[in-house]
């Protein structure tokens, strides 16, 4: 959530009423964006003291976006505010703190990490049946990846989706001052689908954040699938084209939410 301007207590009371609504979903963590906050009064700082609180009753992580040295972020150090929220809770942008918040989130779930699984777990095969996945498994072959390894690199061609059976993986956009990481893959996800869809180059870094097994179909074995088994083949290229569109969709949504 961005706050703008002014935190007193009429905006206050706002936010709080907006994260309620929010929270009527299941959350884990809450990032508030002060990066274009430029006034705090002592009823706002105390606003977000109450609404600290009332998450950690929740065990719902507090994260503050924003840029140091600002008359906002002194505020909130005058008032407490930054020293009760701890520095390692204040990250400088919105990327940073969902970074953070999908690392916490993986950590709480380490079975997904350890256990390999299986192929009709993987998304874009749970609408296979069992004949069908007999018929596509012969074509993925297997791939592993120690922790740190570079699965493959930004404007590096592409000939092969991978399908994550272990560990994790996160895809990052190369900068000259840094890189940007822009999501985590864990087991059941698959990423590289572009690769089945065009010739083109990678649109990414992806990089194995722990011991990574995945199941890899390359260009030439879709195309032995799809003379094989059209049928089968067309299915699994509708369902890597969907997987497309949903983060087509996702990233629509959180380009708009930037530029509102």
């Amino acid at each position: 959530m961005e706050l703008q301007g002014a935190l007193f207590f009429g905006t206050g009371e706002k936010m709080l009423s907006e994260i309620e609504t929010a929270l009527r979903r299941e959350t884990s963590c809450v990032i508030l964006d002060l990066r274009r906050l430029t006034e705090v009064d002592s009823t706002g700082a105390n606003v977000l003291l109450e609404l600290k609180e009332n998450l950690a009753q929740r065990n719902i992580e507090l994260l503050l976006a924003a840029a140091a040295k600002t008359i906002a972020m002194e505020r909130l150090e005058s008032f407490g505010v930054l020293s009760s929220i701890g520095d390692a809770n204040i990250v400088p942008d919105v990327d940073r703190g969902i970074q953070r918040a999908e690392d916490d989130l993986l950590r709480t779930q380490p079975q997904l990490h350890d256990t390999e699984m299986q192929l009709a777990q993987v998304g874009v095969l749970t609408g296979f049946s069992a004949t069908d996945l007999k018929v596509i498994e012969p074509y993925l072959k297997r791939a592993s990846y120690p922790a740190g390894a570079v699965v493959f690199r930004e404007n590096e061609v592409g000939d092969e989706v991978l399908m994550v059976i272990r560990g994790t993986a996160s895809a990052y956009l190369q900068t000259p001052n840094t890189n940007i990481r822009l999501a985590t893959f864990a087991p059941g996800t698959i990423f590289g689908e572009l690769a089945i869809l065009d010739e083109g180059v990678r649109s990414a870094t992806v990089i194995a954040d722990k011991e990574l097994a995945c199941r890899a179909l390359t260009t030439s074995d879709f195309a032995a699938l799809s003379a094989t088994s059209p049928s089968v083949a067309i299915r699994l290229l509708a369902a890597i084209a969907r997987e497309l569109s949903g983060r087509l969709r996702t990233a629509n949504r959180t380009i708009h939410q930037l530029d509102t």
